[in-house]
């Protein structure tokens, strides 16, 4: 993966955690580990911009982990995220897959 493919997954799974937080209640455990996402994306950024690229990689795993668990995607999704070619979804596009 190039650093701006790494940049631009991290946003979007910063970008899909806040939307889906918002469905839950303030003190949901499932709204505390979006929070989580959120937090470690922005990381994720900090780092491949101190050229940490490894370090990024792990803690981009590390969502797409607690993605998996949380029923959000599927493997095959997650894969096709860090395809070169593969696009992301836009967020209407994101909007439209977020049902509860």
């Amino acid at each position: 993966m190039t650093k701006q493919k790494v940049i631009d997954v991290a946003m979007f799974y910063s970008d899909w955690a806040i939307k889906r937080s918002s469905y839950f209640v303030e003190s949901d455990v499932q709204t505390e580990q979006y929070i989580k996402i959120v937090d470690m994306s922005g990381k994720i950024i900090d780092f491949i911009q101190q050229e940490r690229i490894e370090k990024a990689m792990r803690w981009l795993g590390f969502i797409q982990g607690m993605l998996f668990m949380m029923g959000d995607f599927t493997v095959d999704e997650l894969k096709s995220h860090n395809r070169k070619q593969q696009e992301i979804k836009t967020q209407d596009e994101m909007h439209d897959r977020i049902q509860l």
